[in-house]
């Protein structure tokens, strides 16, 4: 899969003020007086006005740009990412839990549906995971973990 974090356009990952603190290593109040001082600084994208968040990509971005991080942790960003899922971190779990189980049990089919697109990935990845799941928890009706489906996985 490609890199989601130089690609706003396919991630919609936000990170709040304090998630940026963690990334530059750096307290919140640093956080405020970047977005003060630097009109440059992203733009929130959600939360509120007192809470808001940023595209995670654009914070890496201008991070990187003002010398403030060179390589974002990769324990930092799967928190980011499962914070970020839009069904929230326990859907994102089950999701990375199944597709773990596939590549366990299946890598030959994971190495077919992830040798493409990310979209051809998120076509091909329910049946493999119905597959993998079927043998392992029985048949999809009775199963307690549904199969994630193509719109959802992107």
């Amino acid at each position: 899969m490609q890199d989601k974090a130089t690609d706003k356009a396919a991630d919609g990952t936000e990170v709040t003020a304090a998630g940026i603190a963690r990334l530059a290593g750096v307290g919140r109040a640093a956080v405020s007086n970047w977005r003060r001082r630097h009109a440059d600084f992203p733009k929130p994208v959600g939360g509120t006005e007192t809470s808001p968040s940023f595209a995670l990509a654009d914070v890496e971005a201008w991070l990187r740009a003002q010398g403030k991080l060179a390589e974002v942790p990769p324990r930092e960003r799967v928190w980011q990412q499962l914070a970020g899922h839009p069904e929230g971190p326990v859907t994102a779990l089950v999701h990375t839990g199944c597709v773990l189980l596939l590549i366990h049990d299946r890598p030959t089919l994971w190495l077919d549906a992830s040798a493409g697109s990310d979209e051809r990935l998120a076509a091909m990845l329910p049946a493999a995971l119905d597959q993998v799941l079927d043998a392992r928890f029985g048949p999809a009706p009775e199963r307690a973990v549904t199969t994630p489906i193509g719109p959802r996985l992107l």
